[in-house]
């Protein structure tokens, strides 16, 4: 340093203090987006077992729409009628409510494992 320059605070070394409440702040917020991002995830979660809901919802109405889809000739069920409209709703509603219920079922276990990783990260922070 020169002699005529003077230490101002912005040429001031951070104390020990200053550190650790510089380190403890960044801890703080670590945790406080971490448990954001855990809660996101729960909220994923639960919208995810909608989609489970509802998908097996389909896919169990879908089957009904199986046994009033079948052909029966004199009281012998002979196969599908695939000309009714039942056949068409128990079509629809099966590949709409299985797509529902994988969709589901993958994005909540998705959701689940990642919070289960950001569980364990907010745990090593203590």
């Amino acid at each position: 340093m020169e002699e005529n320059e003077e230490l101002t605070p912005e040429t001031t070394q951070p104390t020990e203090k200053e550190i650790a409440a510089a380190a403890e702040e960044a801890r703080v917020q670590k945790s406080h987006n971490l448990h954001k991002e855990s809660q996101r995830q729960y909220d994923i979660g639960q919208n995810a077992m909608c989609f489970v809901v509802l998908g097996a919802l389909g896919v169990i109405i879908g089957i009904i729409f199986i046994f009033i889809a079948l052909k029966r000739e004199n009281n012998i069920i002979v196969g599908f009628d695939t000309g009714s409209l039942a056949f068409y709703l128990f079509i629809i509603l099966l590949a709409v409510g299985g797509a529902a219920l994988i969709y589901g079922l993958i994005r909540y276990f998705v959701s689940f494992f990642k919070r289960k990783k950001i569980i364990q990260e907010i745990n090593n922070l203590k």
